[in-house]
């Protein structure tokens, strides 16, 4: 990163988008990461769009 003079890293991640993560530590992911509804509803908008097409 210094070589190519980079100064910011973003990182991404959706652990537990689908409350898949168990027990204390599924809990405390959620309570960190925030609500993921709308992004759950974007995601199941967009499996219906992908079959519409298909179709």
């Amino acid at each position: 990163m210094k070589e190519e003079n980079v100064k910011h890293l973003i990182v991404a991640g959706g652990l537990g988008i689908y409350d898949e993560v168990a027990g204390k530590f599924g809990k405390w992911n959620a309570r960190m990461m925030g609500n993921y509804t709308n992004i759950k509803k974007l995601q199941q908008s967009l499996i219906i769009v992908i079959w519409i097409i298909r179709s």
